[in-house]
């Protein structure tokens, strides 16, 4: 996980106190503008409840934040195959494979993306996170598909930019179970991190956590399965797999959104046991475009499927598509 849990108990001494102030106080953050910051993130609550920075404290409140771990880690070279799609002077592409963590946090300190950029000595531009340098967005752990680093600062602000504009092309492949008759349209909602599971991200309709859009087109489906392209209009947290899954079509061996539990009634024992036994989810960034930050030529690379993928597809009765469309 990336992150942990701190609380405490308002005293008496405390009360009266502004929110923002007490954080400092009781010694849960060391500075005031951190736990502003953590504040607009909704990472902290009182009394189970997000309030504002300004909220007075009273004598009982329990006062809890969602913290970063502790890093007493250094970056390190990781001896990794990495598989470079693209790479000049001022951005490098990786597909990734699903397992590999992108950057640094509690529990991968070394075993990452960039740990193993490191090792091949790759420059990478600069980060208000030193653990996450060149990173101009990120793919879950157990997603597999193309990644765009930056190598210095002007193609660093060039990609953020464009990401933050929306101009960025991204398309995921994800077959997921077909409960749901979802051929095409757009799954939007807020996104909050789930209080009752840390690991887990919920869906609501009201206006609270992040606004998150997802668009889907049906490449192909049968009984079982249904096999999407997807289009993230926004990238947050566990996007694709949260919408899909309250949606009603977990992805294939999601085990934190029931693409793994479902897997249970399959009648073919051997696909059952493949789901079951995938270290990994079926989603895949399988094509990303951009605007080079120097030539401004328009750049699109796509992502062959990983053999593990390729054969729950074909298992799953796919294997017409995509041995026409790879």
């Amino acid at each position: 996980m990336d992150d942990f849990k701190k609380n405490a108990r308002v005293a008496e001494a405390l009360s009266g106190l502004r929110l923002d102030v007490a954080l400092v106080q009781c010694g849960l953050l060391n500075s005031r503008s951190h736990g502003q910051k953590l504040i607009d993130e909704k990472k902290v609550w009182v009394n189970s409840r997000h309030e504002k920075a300004s909220y007075k404290m009273q004598l009982g409140d329990l006062i809890e934040i969602q913290a970063e771990a502790p890093r007493n880690i250094e970056l390190t070279p990781y001896d990794f195959p990495l598989d470079v799609i693209f790479e000049d002077d001022d951005v490098i592409v990786v597909n990734k494979p699903a397992g590999l963590v992108v950057h640094p946090a509690y529990g991968h300190q070394a075993d990452t993306l960039i740990n193993a950029l490191l090792h091949r000595k790759t420059q990478l531009s600069p980060n208000k996170d030193e653990f996450r340098p060149g990173l101009v967005h990120r793919i879950d752990k157990g997603t597999s598909g193309l990644l765009v680093l930056a190598k210095n600062e002007k193609a660093h602000h060039h990609l953020a930019k464009q990401f933050l504009k929306k101009t960025i092309h991204r398309r995921y492949w994800a077959l997921c179970f077909n409960d749901k008759k979802l051929v095409q349209g757009t799954l939007q909602s807020f996104l909050t991190r789930d209080p009752n599971n840390r690991q887990r991200f919920t869906s609501s309709a009201e206006e609270k956590g992040k606004w998150a859009v997802t668009h889907y087109n049906t490449l192909k489906e049968n009984n079982i399965f249904r096999l999407l392209e997807l289009r993230l209009e926004t990238g947050r947290t566990h996007q694709i797999r949260v919408h899909l899954s309250q949606a009603g079509n977990p992805i294939v061996g999601d085990e934190v959104y029931n693409g793994k539990n479902k897997a249970k009634s399959l009648k073919n024992q051997n696909l059952k046991k493949l789901i079951l036994e995938m270290q990994r989810f079926a989603l895949h960034a399988r094509e990303l475009g951009f605007n080079h930050p120097t030539t401004h030529q328009n750049l699109n690379f796509l992502a062959p499927l990983p053999a593990d993928l390729k054969e729950l597809f074909e298992m799953g009765g796919f294997s017409e598509f995509i041995h026409s469309t790879l």
